[in-house]
């Protein structure tokens, strides 16, 4: 998918939604691996979403 975006996308628009890996990585560890989703997880991703949503506008 990553090089799918690359040849549809410039790189500086594209390499702002690799922040967005490590919350997805929680995500799919709390489905297959049975992992705790902490309040410290939750507002983690809640601040990346937030900070890739602000440099994705401005």
């Amino acid at each position: 998918m990553w090089y799918k975006a690359l040849e549809t996308e410039d790189a500086s628009k594209v390499a702002i939604y690799i922040y967005l890996i490590p919350f997805f990585t929680a995500i799919m560890a709390f489905f297959l691996l049975n992992e705790e989703i902490t309040v410290i997880k939750i507002l983690g991703g809640i601040l990346t979403i937030l900070g890739v949503y602000l440099a994705e506008r401005g």
